[in-house]
């Protein structure tokens, strides 16, 4: 690349530069997947789990027994309720779909 120096926050893989996430102590965690808690496992939690598999989003199920109504996690966004989470991921679903589109974002 012409005029680009690489600098120590960014890393190398191959001839890409990619930038290094800044975190200042234990203050941040980064969360690159969506996590779903539950109280029981049922056919709705395991229609969530078959569409994050679908789009190939990374995703993670725990079994909460303290919750009253499962809740969705990504960053530091919380969702609570299922209505709540099936809006989340048919928007989630249209957001993959246009961004994995032609010409879009590839």
């Amino acid at each position: 690349m012409v005029g680009f120096v690489p600098s120590q926050s960014k890393t190398q893989l191959g001839n890409f530069f990619f930038e290094k996430p800044f975190i200042s102590g234990q203050e941040k965690t980064l969360r690159k997947m969506i996590i779903i808690r539950y109280p029981h496992y049922n056919t709705e939690v395991e229609n969530w789990e078959v569409q994050l598999q679908e789009m190939v989003i990374a995703h993670r199920f725990e079994p909460s027994a303290d919750l009253q109504s499962p809740e969705l996690q990504e960053h530091d966004t919380v969702i609570t309720g299922a209505v709540a989470i099936n809006a989340y991921l048919k928007k989630l679903r249209q957001d993959v779909a246009d961004w994995r589109a032609p010409g879009c974002g590839v």
